[in-house]
């Protein structure tokens, strides 16, 4: 008969709903209002998005009381920025049990790079 195949590997379980590791994120990954990150996606790897390219992850932290609502708003729109870039916002890990909740693309109004984003979402804090 035809060799023995063993089973195909399990798919990692999933975080718990909004939780996501710092290791799952990039080296620095919290962000505070104001932030500015420059990054390079060397190295980087495509883990979720419709489109084939390296993603980088963050963490917004936020200090608010839960139950407040708030508006995080994230670009690619600087000053030198020459990428073509896609954003997600996500609640929980990408992938992990983690929902989508904003994306956005190719922004007109940054400027010289009609290609950089942005996108706004409104939140909840502790939803």
């Amino acid at each position: 008969g035809p060799p023995f195949a063993p089973p195909p590997p399990s798919p990692p379980p999933p975080f718990p709903p909004g939780y996501c590791p710092l290791a799952f994120l990039d080296v620095g990954g919290t962000l505070a209002c104001g932030s500015v990150v420059s990054a390079s996606t060397d190295g980087a790897t495509d883990l979720v998005g419709p489109y084939p390219s390296p993603d980088h992850f963050y963490k917004v932290a936020v200090s608010v009381p839960p139950g407040t609502a708030f508006e995080v708003t994230v670009d690619t729109c600087g000053a030198g920025t020459t990428l073509d870039t896609f954003l997600q916002v996500w609640r929980g890990c990408p992938n992990r049990a983690g929902t989508a909740v904003g994306a956005g693309d190719d922004n007109s109004a940054c400027g010289l790079n009609p290609f950089a984003s942005t996108v706004t979402v409104s939140l909840e804090a502790g939803a």
